[in-house]
Order: C-alpha cells, then sequence, then structure tokens
C-alpha cells in the first residue's frame, strides 16, 4: 500500500466519531474525502485535514493537493510521518 509522507499538518478539525465504523485499527488512514479535506484515523478519532504539506511538496490546501486525484486513488491509503 503506496504511504504519503506527511510533513505537517496545518488546519483540521477532530470528529468524536466511533473509529470502529470504519474498521480500521491502523493508524493514518485515508478512510474518507471531501471536497476540502481528508477524513483519517488517529488513535483515538478522525480527524479531517483542511491544510497538509506532504513531504516534497509546498504547503497547501488540502482540496488543492485533491485535484485530479481520484476518491479511488486515495482512500485506503496510510499517511506516514516517522522520521527516518
Amino acid at each position: 500500500m503506496k504511504e504519503f509522507k506527511l510533513k505537517e499538518i496545518y488546519s483540521g478539525d477532530c470528529f468524536e466519531e466511533i473509529l470502529e465504523k470504519y474498521n480500521s485499527n491502523e493508524f493514518g488512514k485515508i478512510v474518507d474525502r471531501t471536497k476540502d479535506g481528508i477524513i483519517c484515523t488517529t488513535k483515538d478519532n478522525l480527524i479531517k485535514i483542511k491544510e497538509l504539506a506532504i513531504e516534497g511538496k509546498k504547503r497547501c490546501l488540502t482540496k488543492d493537493y485533491l485535484n485530479g486525484i481520484k476518491k479511488e486513488e486515495i482512500l485506503g491509503k496510510v499517511f506516514n510521518s516517522e522520521e527516518k
């Protein structure tokens, strides 16, 4: 599964939804995409990322990053921010 090297999250919203709804125990997994953000799992809940920086790219609004990416291409992918 392709990983996205997430450099930093600049803006987002936290959701108090139950993670079991998405059957995911994998943190950083993208479970949904909206017109203005990416919804992914965290340890305790979900976060909607509205502004981010991907390694090797400039800081941008998530909606701009998502332009040209089909929903099917990003769902299920995993953000990875581990330092090497």
